[in-house]
């Protein structure tokens, strides 16, 4: 049993750890959008 938990704790900081990366992915893309934005605002 003792087997279980830690496999299952394992999982569940893997799932946080990946889940942290995509929302940090996620608010840098929408940085890049952001900024691309505002350029394409400005070269017009």
């Amino acid at each position: 049993m003792n087997n279980v938990k830690l496999t299952y704790d394992y999982t569940l900081s893997s799932i946080k750890v990946v889940s942290e990366n995509i929302a940090r992915t996620n608010a840098k893309l929408a940085s890049v959008l952001a900024l691309s934005g505002v350029l394409i605002n400005f070269s017009y």
